[in-house]
């Protein structure tokens, strides 16, 4: 009984993270790009994520030299507008695992408020038509 019940939990979490990962696999793809800046000067690396306000998925994609590309299945979207949260991250140096096990904080490269839907303050109303989102972050 516990072979069976450990199997159906391990099948479980695979399809659930199968998904729920956000993949775009099933559907076309939307694809959102535009520009990030921070003080002025493109933000040279980072991530940025697009989420829906009940913050039940999560699209992201790299910054690099200031750009950005996400794919976003267009499923999630119908003809209607859909309002998106957005974070950016970027460390100067990522949080880590010390050689003693304890986590060492990282250093970012832009406000942690960045880091958080509920303190970004970054949105994008995203559409099929509407795909072009440019942040300056300060």
């Amino acid at each position: 009984m516990r072979h069976w019940l450990s199997c159906f939990m391990v099948v479980g979490t695979a399809i659930c993270l199968s998904n729920c990962s956000g993949s775009t696999d099933k559907y076309e793809v939307l694809l959102l790009h535009g520009n990030v800046t921070y003080q002025g000067q493109p933000l040279q690396e980072g991530v940025i994520n697009f989420m829906p306000s009940d913050l039940s998925n999560s699209f992201s994609g790299n910054i690099n030299n200031g750009t950005y590309d996400v794919k976003i299945n267009q499923e999630a979207f119908s003809e209607s507008p859909r309002q998106m949260l957005v974070i950016i991250s970027a460390w100067e140096t990522a949080p880590s695992m010390g050689a003693d096990g304890q986590p060492v904080p990282g250093k970012e490269k832009i406000p942690p408020k960045y880091f958080d839907p509920k303190t970004s303050g970054l949105t994008a109303e995203v559409s099929i038509k509407n795909r072009t989102f440019d942040f300056n972050l300060q």
